[in-house]
């Protein structure tokens, strides 16, 4: 397989997503990069709890917890959240990400800050798909040589990292540094 089609997922969605926030940039309250944060976390949450969808009130209540904000912002930052994020209202009060294609891909992106942030703890209760772990590491080989190194060697050598490796043995290929 070349370097462009083993990245081409991963850069595929990468510009769906710049894409999409440019799109939306007259109606954005939260910065991009808190958003793209935002989403990343939500997925991961998403698949702590085994679902592809959640309630309105239950992504509120997850919403309002990890984000802090003053309470004057809160309903403005609430309907961002409704009308400009990655999600689609489905049946009533159900929300999800736009295509499961999107909660796999920040998921990808969440876990792999996990790494670069050395915290094992976000694998806790998560189950990543196949194509999570695609775009895990198709976002990997993206990285900067510098930040792939560092990973690698914390999986290696570190007692987190070194357990984290054994559970999930998908991440070999990001041991393989180039």
């Amino acid at each position: 397989m070349s370097r462009i089609e083993h990245n081409q997922g991963a850069e595929i969605f990468k510009m769906l997503v710049m894409g999409w926030l440019m799109r939306d940039d007259h109606i954005h309250q939260m910065g991009e990069e808190l958003k793209k944060s935002l989403m990343e976390d939500l997925a991961l949450h998403m698949n702590q709890i085994n679902t592809s969808r959640i309630r309105w009130p239950d992504l509120q209540k997850w919403f309002c917890k990890i984000c802090t904000f003053q309470p004057e912002d809160e309903q403005r930052f609430l309907l961002d959240l409704r009308n400009a994020t990655f999600l689609v209202r489905k049946e009533g009060e159900d929300f999800s990400f736009a295509h499961y294609s999107f909660q796999e891909y920040f998921l990808a992106l969440r876990l792999h800050r996990s790494l670069e942030e050395r915290d094992p703890a976000v694998w806790l209760n998560v189950k990543p798909s196949k194509a999570t772990f695609e775009f895990l590491v198709q976002h990997h080989h993206s990285c900067l040589p510098y930040k792939k190194e560092a990973i690698s060697e914390w999986l290696k050598k570190s007692s987190g990292g070194h357990e984290l490796a054994k559970e999930f043995p998908q991440l070999s290929e990001i041991l393989e540094v180039e």
